[in-house]
């Protein structure tokens, strides 16, 4: 089977231009270009939990530098969630836990 990267020169490029090989991993699983939102895709467990550590620990601790919002379309943190959601599921299917 051929991937989207072996053909597309466009996503050649971007996964050569790319420094990190979690992301790079995480594009070719096709974990990064899914539309969650339109999806209607629940988040990682993970991705949850870490978002609502940071929301409380920027409030209560640096001021409420980010300003992270959940629960609502188009939040700061539901898109770091869903941008977290593709690194979970990486580990997640290298660890055979998918």
């Amino acid at each position: 089977m051929v991937k989207k990267y072996d053909k597309d020169p466009i996503e050649k490029y971007v996964l050569e231009s790319c420094k990190n090989d979690d992301y790079k991993k995480a594009r070719k699983l096709g974990l990064t270009q899914i539309d969650r939102w339109s999806m209607g895709m629940d988040h990682h467990p993970k991705s949850v939990s870490l978002m609502k550590f940071l929301c409380e620990h920027d409030f209560c601790d640096y001021g409420d530098y980010f300003y992270w919002k959940m629960g609502g379309d188009g939040d700061n943190g539901e898109t770091l969630m869903y941008q977290m959601d593709a690194f979970f599921e990486m580990i997640d299917i290298e660890n055979g836990s998918e």
